[in-house]
């Protein structure tokens, strides 16, 4: 059962709120979130003037120097990105920016599964052969040290755009970073640089750089500003953390996305039903970005470029059909695989700290995706790992207190490749040396027992008849929500509902509660989790009779205790409270 703690942040909220024409429960929520009361009015409204000059990204001039020089030469470029959204909208974003300048660029994404992550042999043989003068990486490239040196042996030019972490070698108590031999590198992560804000995704370092190009070839600033949704759209993706910068390019970016002009786009916002709605990063996050995403896990990135460079709107509506068509063949598989791993793990007995789950037939795409969900229900480092064309192949994700790309470090020795962040990491290895690595991991993870505790933070104990309209709606600029400014969370306790319901398109898929409030309103708790587990959970704590009687819109001794978020519900014209349930007891 997860920890609940309420946050004990002390500050005067009353005072907070007068300055700031806020509701004292706004001025809480970010007082809990660390936002010091200077940055307060800039946080409530975000704007252009918050965001950095790309220019003050270590190694940014030159990248575009070389740029222009290669442009104004008539040199032939190539772009190469990765297979997620990242990869896919740093891609676009490179591309495009370069025809404009009038470049003669193409652009090449490795499979995920004939070539594995970033730039490898066969996209250098590739590149070389077509008569490629310089090759630009966008979410890759910061490790490709062989296929970097291969291009330049064959007398290219490299430039690399990333943003993940270096590779190093430690001498003596010190890390020394390892930089490819490219001409240039841009990724504010490298040593000396001093850029403002590092946590930028590739999208985000591909446009700054675009910005520095731009001016160098006089091209006005609101081009360069049209870039500003894309990088927004691939921030969310790659679950940056919506702070600083990041927070101001994905607030700006989401409200120009609500009315983009990119037909491709548009399409799928059309085809995903949000072509008239005012999106959120949840939206992106679980909506859309998993419609580019499924190209590259069961099909080839290309086509998701290929949606956002389409000029002809009936296209565009049949390449959006065929991505959401293949969106939802991937949820199907992932169910299949999940179920698959989650009976591993429990067939295992007692779980590692760290989970190691192998499951050969497993497609390589939805290691990831299902790491995640263990890792969600077990709350560990997980590790997925499936049969690859030539190696094993795993993706793992992580929880707070065990840097993942770290701890493979540790055991860089059994592994053919590794890669990534501290929260997620990609590996791969001969199939013998599977059960070293559970091993080695597992007597190398220092977790405790309080380290496998998910705690949950509340901002405030609130009663669902506090939350009115003009209190949720103001919680609404506290957005948008995600890595780093998570969504604000309260709880309610001993709530007594008048009738339960199952709701969702298949039966019993998820739970639905009625309140009746002191003023004879209803308030809606919808509860999105496995609805089977809640309703067993009521019928062991309050009797299956009780539950029934519920469900029938009669008394009943059930009671809810829940954490929640309020949200305000339309639905032809008329507006209802409504609260999504996060957790329960």
């Amino acid at each position: 059962m997860k920890q609940w703690m309420v946050y004990n942040k002390k500050g005067d909220f009353n005072r907070l709120a007068e300055q700031f024409g806020i509701d004292p429960l706004t001025a809480r929520c970010m007082v809990n979130r660390g936002i010091p009361e200077e940055e307060m009015g800039a946080f409530l409204s975000p704007s252009r003037g918050r965001l950095h000059d790309g220019a003050l990204l270590k190694g940014a001039k030159e990248a575009a120097a070389l740029l222009k020089k290669a442009i104004d030469e008539g040199k032939k470029i190539r772009v190469i990105g990765d297979y997620d959204v990242d990869g896919v909208f740093s891609t676009y974003i490179l591309k495009t920016a370069l025809v404009r300048c009038g470049g003669i660029v193409d652009y090449d994404i490795p499979h995920r599964i004939t070539d594995g992550y970033g730039l490898n042999a066969r996209l250098c043989e590739k590149a070389i052969a077509d008569g490629t003068e310089l090759v630009i990486t966008c979410d890759n490239g910061i490790k490709a040290f062989r296929e970097i040196a291969m291009l330049k042996e064959a007398g290219m030019q490299v430039i690399v755009t990333d943003h993940h972490a270096f590779d190093f070698e430690n001498d003596g108590e010190e890390k020394r970073y390892l930089l490819p031999e490219a001409d240039a590198v841009v990724n504010p992560h490298q040593p000396g640089d001093t850029y403002p804000f590092a946590d930028i995704c590739g999208a985000v370092v591909a446009w700054k750089l675009i910005g520095v190009l731009y001016e160098l070839m006089g091209i006005p600033g609101a081009e360069y500003d049209a870039f500003l949704p894309f990088a927004a759209f691939a921030t969310v993706c790659d679950i940056m953390p919506l702070v600083g910068e990041n927070r101001v390019i994905v607030a700006l970016g989401l409200s120009q996305l609500s009315h983009t002009d990119n037909i491709g786009l548009n399409a799928l916002l059309d085809g995903c039903g949000r072509s008239e709605a005012q999106l959120n990063a949840m939206d992106i996050g679980f909506i859309l970005g998993p419609c580019f995403n499924a190209c590259g896990r069961l099909d080839s990135a290309i086509r998701a470029v290929e949606l956002l460079e389409e000029s002809s709107a009936a296209k565009a509506i049949e390449r959006a059909r065929g991505m959401i068509d293949l969106n939802e063949r991937r949820k199907s598989m992932t169910e299949a695989a999940s179920d698959k791993a989650m009976e591993a793990v429990e067939a295992a007995g007692e779980p590692d700290a760290v989970l190691i789950v192998y499951i050969p037939e497993l497609h390589e795409s939805l290691a990831g995706i299902v790491a995640g969900r263990l890792r969600e229900k077990y709350y560990r480092p997980v590790f997925v790992l499936c049969d690859g064309e030539h190696m094993v192949k795993g993706s793992g994700r992580s929880i707070p207190g065990y840097p993942m790309a770290d701890k493979l470090h540790e055991v860089e020795d059994i592994l053919d490749h590794y890669g990534g962040h501290p929260m997620a990491a990609g590996l791969s290895l001969k199939k013998e040396k599977v059960e070293e690595l559970r091993m080695r991991l597992n007597a190398n993870a220092h977790l405790t027992e309080k380290d496998l505790t998910d705690t949950v933070m509340i901002d405030a104990a609130a009663p669902l008849s506090y939350m009115t309209e003009e209190r949720i709606s103001e919680l609404s600029r506290l957005e948008p929500f995600g890595e780093g400014n998570e969504q604000p969370l309260f709880a309610d306790k001993d709530l007594i509902p008048y009738q339960m319901s199952y709701i969702g398109r298949s039966e019993r898929k998820f739970l639905k509660f009625l309140f009746r409030m002191a003023d004879g309103s209803d308030v809606e708790a919808l509860w999105f989790g496995n609805a089977d587990e809640m309703t067993e959970y009521l019928e062991r704590k309050f009797g299956e009779k009780e539950v029934a009687a519920l469900l029938g819109a009669k008394k009943s001794a059930v009671r809810l205790t829940f954490t929640y978020y309020p949200r305000i519900n339309e639905f032809r014209g008329r507006k209802t409270i409504q609260a999504r349930i996060e957790d329960y007891r």
